[in-house]
């Protein structure tokens, strides 16, 4: 009967914890809703708690095939400065049971029909000791022999690597070697950019990191 007594004692403690850490993340979740609900308002953006519509939308990009239970939320849409734009909060989690990992970043798509005009591609940091692997495994990284700077730092992927050696222009990785340290990852297909801010952002920040999208776009737009 003690027995009985220690494990129902313990099992109710199992409960109450898992019960408290629910309703902690149900909190912030709520407070983050809201700050990105009032930013929205000040730049002038719709706010759509669910987004699921948005991740199908770019289902063919990168970061949006990566593991299982994808959702995305959070998102601010509209236009800006001529650009057609959404911010969005997005989780996706790899692996199962304890070894599982929650991956959650802030990500921003930005269109504009003159970006239809460019190849598919995909630019992320070189992570040195995994991309050497990735290298030995048939990895592929487009290098530039007259700009080595930018192939050290940088993992360029693309379809049609002549069309992506061609949208990559001086004027372009020129721009792009400012994100060397960065956690930025770019990705471009059909008329849309999308960045990868590779976390999740304060929702203060949400209309810097929607002109700094915009600002890479204009790359190919002006």
């Amino acid at each position: 009967m003690e027995q009985y007594l220690v494990l129902l004692a313990v099992g109710g403690v199992g409960v109450g914890v898992l019960v408290a850490a629910w309703a902690i993340n149900a909190y912030f979740a709520k407070v983050r809703r809201e700050a990105w609900q009032a930013v929205a308002q000040q730049i002038g953006l719709s706010f759509l708690a669910d987004a699921q519509g948005v991740r199908d939308r770019l289902s063919n990009f990168k970061v949006c095939d990566l593991g299982h239970s994808r959702k995305a939320s959070n998102a601010l849409a509209g236009r800006m400065s001529g650009f057609d734009v959404t911010l969005f909060d997005y989780r996706y989690i790899t692996g199962s049971g304890k070894n599982s990992q929650t991956h959650q970043q802030t990500l921003c798509a930005v269109s504009h029909p003159e970006l239809a005009r460019l190849p598919h591609f995909f630019v992320r940091r070189q992570v040195a000791l995994w991309d050497a692997l990735g290298k030995v495994f048939g990895g592929q990284d487009i290098n530039f022999d007259e700009d080595l700077a930018f192939s050290r730092s940088f993992v360029l992927q693309g379809d049609d690597e002549a069309a992506v050696r061609h949208a990559l222009s001086d004027h372009a990785r020129g721009y792009f070697s400012k994100f060397q340290q960065s956690t930025l990852q770019f990705e471009a297909r059909g008329d849309t950019l999308l960045v990868n801010s590779g976390k999740r952002i304060k929702p203060e920040d949400g209309r810097a990191t929607i002109e700094q999208a915009i600002g890479i776009a204009r790359i190919w737009t002006e």
